[in-house]
């Protein structure tokens, strides 16, 4: 077993970040997201990959379609990336930079971090699936134990969601206990199509991840922000919720215990 951590490290402002560019994928990946939670669903993701310069856009919601059409002056249209509330994860690796465009209480918000250094475990275990012999790697992220597949067949260090940085793309990944699986269902090389990445990465607020779980988790500031809205004289009562979603436990968090 060898263990690996996955880091690039540039300088960058991630208080000041435009989206003023563009990322010009030429393969395009699909998955199928299986979510076992308390209302079962299945849904497509897609893994656009800018493969020469190291960036990467990982788009899911229903619906999700694997192509992108073209109007007909030509121009591409967007509808994919906001019909559905499609959550977007766009990731510059060259900057270090990772954007995510979230759903939070209704409302569309734009996630501002780096990128995460993951630190894999690769293990000597293969299985084939369908005409791909994978290896094992498992991974802990914030909260939730992971179990990945790659093929080194396709060395590309990417993956779906926020996963990357091992040693050949992830076909497959789950956590240990089975909520959330994600598969791949195709591997396409494209003509070279370019996404102008402003008008996707649009959010109501721009938020540090920091602030982003605080907004999620936090019942205290979301409780003022809802009693806020209510008539004067309304009174309601604070219930402290369990978290879920992908991501239950975050750094700063395990640095205290």
């Amino acid at each position: 077993m060898k263990i690996i951590s996955y880091s690039i490290i540039f300088f960058y402002f991630i208080t000041h970040i435009t989206y003023a560019q563009n990322i010009n994928y030429d393969v395009e990946i699909e998955y199928t997201i299986s979510f076992n939670t308390e209302r079962p669903t299945t849904q497509k993701g897609i893994l656009y990959l800018d493969s020469s310069k190291k960036k990467s856009m990982f788009i899911y919601g229903k619906n999700t379609e694997s192509s992108i059409k073209q109007s007909e002056d030509e121009n591409t249209e967007y509808d994919l990336f906001y019909a559905g509330k499609k959550k977007v994860f766009y990731q510059d690796f060259n900057k270090d930079t990772l954007i995510s465009r979230i759903n939070l209480f209704s409302e569309q918000f734009i996630v501002e971090e780096n990128i995460p250094q993951l630190k894999w475990e690769i293990h000597d275990e293969e299985k084939m699936l369908d005409k791909y012999l994978l290896k094992k790697a498992t991974l802990y992220f914030r909260g939730r134990n992971y179990i990945a597949w790659f093929s080194e067949e396709y060395p590309l260090p990417y993956g779906p969601w926020k996963f990357s940085g091992l040693p050949g793309l992830i076909m497959e990944i789950y956590d240990t206990t089975k909520r959330y699986h994600w598969q791949v269902n195709s591997i396409k090389q494209t003509e070279e199509t370019t996404l102008d990445l402003q008008p996707i990465l649009k959010g109501k607020e721009t938020l540090t991840i920091k602030q982003y779980a605080d907004r999620k988790f936090n019942n205290n500031t979301q409780f003022k922000r809802m009693a806020s809205k209510l008539p004067k004289g309304v009174q309601v009562t604070q219930m402290k919720t369990p978290r879920t979603g992908f991501e239950i436990k975050f750094e700063w968090e395990e640095e205290k215990n």
